[in-house]
């Protein structure tokens, strides 16, 4: 009987994770403006690859956490957003109405 808690179980997992996160990122669109970060996800995913190979569950674990953060940087990043603050315009308070 195996334990959930044993070492192949939990790289199994991660290994599941990990397919999900390629799904994910493949749909991500490259643009300049975020083709570092792109960069930096692929790059998370294939250190995450390494570790489900190497079959050590908590390297594999910490590059997983790596990986999803990273990934969820760009998809939650807006399309046309750059990363610095000062293109950005200033938050509007006060435009809703609660007349309806």
């Amino acid at each position: 009987m195996l334990s959930l808690s044993s070492n192949c179980c939990r790289v199994d997992a991660v290994k599941a994770s990990a397919n999900q996160l390629k799904m994910q990122l493949a749909q991500v669109k490259v643009d300049d403006a975020h083709k570092f970060k792109t960069q930096a996800a692929s790059e998370q995913v294939q250190t995450l690859d390494m570790q489900i190979k190497s079959g050590d569950a908590n390297k594999a674990e910490l590059a997983l956490s790596a990986a999803k953060s990273a990934v969820q940087v760009l998809q939650y990043d807006k399309p046309g957003a750059t990363s610095d603050r000062t293109n950005r315009p200033a938050t509007q308070f006060g435009t809703l109405s609660v007349y309806a």
